[in-house]
């Protein structure tokens, strides 16, 4: 939901009202999250008060932050890239904000 629509508290209400677990807003949208069997829930309860909504999709979140140091991060990029080159695997996921610590 773009940022011009509403404002934080107001969305913030809205969502939860609707059943969501979280609202991030950040400097151009709101992100809505919920559980994935409630998703179409979630949006039918928002669309009472939202009319225009950028987009409603499915999206995995990771369950644990995990930061490397930059020396470990070559190693970790090579295991992701053996991973995705191996036939046994068939998908691999990962979160890529490398730290800096």
């Amino acid at each position: 939901i773009e940022k011009n629509e509403i404002s934080n508290e107001k969305i913030l209400e809205l969502a939860i009202e609707a059943g969501a677990d979280e609202c991030v807003s950040n400097d151009t949208f709101h992100e809505i999250q919920t559980d994935v069997n409630e998703i179409y829930n979630v949006k039918k309860n928002l669309e009472k008060n939202i009319k225009n909504f950028i987009s409603t999709e499915i999206v995995w979140l990771p369950v644990n932050n995990n930061m490397i140091n930059s020396d470990k991060k070559d190693k970790a990029v090579e295991f992701l890239e053996k991973l995705e080159d191996d036939d046994d695997v068939q998908n691999v996921f990962i979160n890529t904000k490398f730290g800096s610590k």
